[in-house]
């Protein structure tokens, strides 16, 4: 499956060593179940600029569409577009919930139709990217068991054309 159709590139950033995480999250098993996560580096500080100066949503009318989206499944989409080969089933339960997730937020009207596999493909590769840097983590700590882990995939053969 190495070089499959949609193979995120290897990361060059610097792992965060799991000795700063408190003693009872430093366990293999619970850091494996983990699906993704965004180092703070990443993220921008929040300043008075980025403050909103209009119109906002209220945080109960936005808690509510998210309820609502709670409810819908889009993990049936991320399976139908794509087949994951040989992953491990908790890398592909993995990147299914956050592809899922993602879709959710940025697509929720998505329908089979032209485009369907590039909005699919985008939010794939985002959580095999988030995916990734989990196991990475892992790799540190253990690498004979996750070296090596292979991300790629391929377009389900359900007719959708990327």
């Amino acid at each position: 499956m190495e070089g499959g159709y949609g193979v995120v590139p290897p990361r060059s950033e610097e792992n965060v060593p799991t000795e700063t995480y408190p003693p009872e999250l430093q366990g293999l098993a619970f850091l494996d179940r983990l699906h993704a996560y965004v180092p703070g580096w990443e993220v921008p500080k929040i300043r008075p600029e980025n403050y909103a100066t209009g119109y906002g949503f209220m945080t109960d009318y936005l808690a509510e569409i998210f309820a609502e989206l709670r409810r819908r499944n889009f993990q049936t989409h991320v399976v139908a577009a794509v087949d994951f080969g040989p992953m491990t089933g908790r890398n592909q339960d993995a990147i299914k919930k956050t592809s899922a997730g993602m879709l959710k937020l940025l697509h929720p009207h998505l329908a089979r139709e032209n485009g369907y596999f590039k909005n699919i493909k985008d939010v794939l590769d985002f959580a095999i990217e988030m995916r990734k840097r989990v196991v990475d983590q892992l790799a540190m700590m253990r690498p004979a068991e996750f070296a090596g882990v292979d991300y790629g995939y391929f377009p389900n053969s359900s007719g959708l054309t990327p």
